[in-house]
């Protein structure tokens, strides 16, 4: 049984399927069709569902890829994640942003506001986002803006290891 993980992406559609090799090629046969679907506008996406194949006196099990979206604040975001660090604390904001507020990319003076708004007895200077982009966690978007790296997702993602 061996780790597995795999991402699609068409339009609007995307799916992630993690787990055992097995789990994510059968799962990867069951919904390639509908991500390579070209899309219709204003209708729903179809998503086939079959049965699940659960022997007697089996459990079913539930994917390691299986999540429940919410709505979260930045202050439960934040305590999910309890950064020790300051450089933690600014991938955290960082990763709410992109995550749960769909942004992209954020000026640091945007960063600058957010920081003093949470944690006032810090500041938040220009040396500790370009420690972020050296280690590889932040990136300029542009002139003006920063974004996460994979690495960077990775790392909050991953519970700041």
């Amino acid at each position: 049984m061996s780790d597995c993980r795999i991402r699609l992406k068409n339009g609007e559609r995307e799916i992630e399927l993690e787990g055992d090799r097995s789990f994510v090629e059968e799962m990867l046969e069951r919904y390639a069709p509908w991500i390579q679907a070209p899309e219709q506008p204003g209708t729903p996406p179809a998503v086939p569902v079959a049965e699940p194949r659960i022997l007697p006196g089996e459990l079913p099990r539930v994917p390691a890829s299986f999540r429940v979206m919410a709505k979260l604040t930045f202050a439960e975001f934040l305590q999910l994640k309890s950064p020790r660090t300051p450089l933690g604390r600014l991938l955290v904001l960082a990763y709410f942003l992109e995550k749960y507020q769909q942004r992209a990319a954020y000026a640091p003076a945007e960063l600058v506001t957010r920081w003093q708004e949470t944690w006032p007895a810090e500041t938040l200077d220009a040396q500790l986002w370009e420690e972020a982009v050296d280690t590889g966690f932040l990136e300029w978007e542009s002139p003006e803006a920063l974004t996460l790296t994979y690495r960077g997702q990775m790392h909050v993602r991953d519970g700041l290891a």
